[in-house]
């Protein structure tokens, strides 16, 4: 994801403009690097810091952000903007931030005017390259929006203002929580559908053109060859894999379970893909490959 967003970001900039980049995974570094010459390799989150005033992050999870951020805040420059790309949560980039006042009442002049936003992201690999993600901003005042947005929009063509921060990553788990519940209902329903002596494909034909049409319907479709385009027509490969929609459904329901809030559905889906990573089946492959998990009855 974050190789084509920094790409797009790249194509933006004024000649005045440079983009530095730094990340652990040295192979996607050089590949970006290959595609993108003019950007600048920086060796550390020391040395970004040093050489920039807005960072964004994007990283697999709140373990990663905990850390990166906590380096960041270590070093970042008096006015610097700190964005948080990843999908980690609400309760993550809040402590992030609560972070970053404490250390202020420590460390006034260096962080004087540092600021945090989130700004996590939908619409896979194919809406990072072209630039049609939706893109889901927290931030606490309309100065920092204002300073990010033009940056999100080389990004996206979709950017919405949540509000304070950790609203962006609000909004972003409860859109996921009602994708992987939808998913999950496509599949059963088409395994049903089989069950009872239907084409699976033809099925899937039918909800797409009725009241049970919807993106995973549409774009993401379980059934190989029922869609043009869907990764169960390439093997399952992922655009968004089993183990990270594990990872960003368990945000949501213990969101929901905090603040009291019935993740019932939720729950029952978690559970589909908490037992899918118990065995190899799911190994490499996107998360409509549920489809075939419910289908064997390897989770229920």
């Amino acid at each position: 994801m974050g190789n084509p967003m920094a790409t797009n970001l790249r194509r933006s900039l004024s000649a005045t403009q440079s983009l530095h980049v730094h990340d652990v995974s040295r192979s996607n570094l050089v590949a970006f690097l290959q595609l993108n010459p003019t950007a600048i390799e920086q060796p550390s989150i020391a040395d970004i810091c040093a050489a920039c005033d807005l960072i964004f992050v994007i990283v697999p999870g709140p373990r990663e952000s905990y850390a990166v951020f906590g380096e960041l805040l270590d070093h970042v420059r008096p006015g610097t903007i700190l964005v948080d790309c990843s999908t980690v949560g609400p309760t993550v980039v809040r402590d992030n931030d609560a972070k970053r006042k404490e250390m202020l009442e420590k460390e006034p002049e260096r962080l004087d005017g540092v600021a945090l936003a989130d700004a996590p992201v939908s619409g896979g690999p194919w809406g990072a390259r072209d630039g049609s993600l939706t893109i889901m901003v927290g931030a606490d005042s309309e100065q920092v929006y204002n300073v990010i947005e033009p940056y999100l929009n080389a990004m996206s063509n979709v950017v919405y203002n949540c509000g304070g921060i950790g609203n962006g990553q609000a909004a972003k788990i409860c859109n996921n929580y009602c994708s992987f519940n939808n998913m999950c209902a496509l599949a059963e329903s088409i395994v049903l559908g089989e069950r009872l002596g239907l084409d699976p494909a033809t099925l899937s034909r039918i909800v797409n053109a009725s009241s049970g049409s919807s993106y995973g319907s549409n774009m993401r479709n379980p059934v190989p060859g029922a869609v043009e385009k869907s990764p169960a027509n390439d093997g399952y490969k992922p655009g968004f894999s089993i183990a990270m929609s594990h990872k960003d459904l368990g945000l949501a329901v213990e969101a929901g379970q905090h603040v009291d809030s019935p993740v019932r559905l939720g729950e029952k889906t978690y559970e589909y893909f908490s037992k899918a990573m118990e065995g190899e089946d799911w190994k490499g492959k996107d998360y409509s490959y549920i489809y075939e998990l419910i289908k064997k009855q390897l989770v229920l």
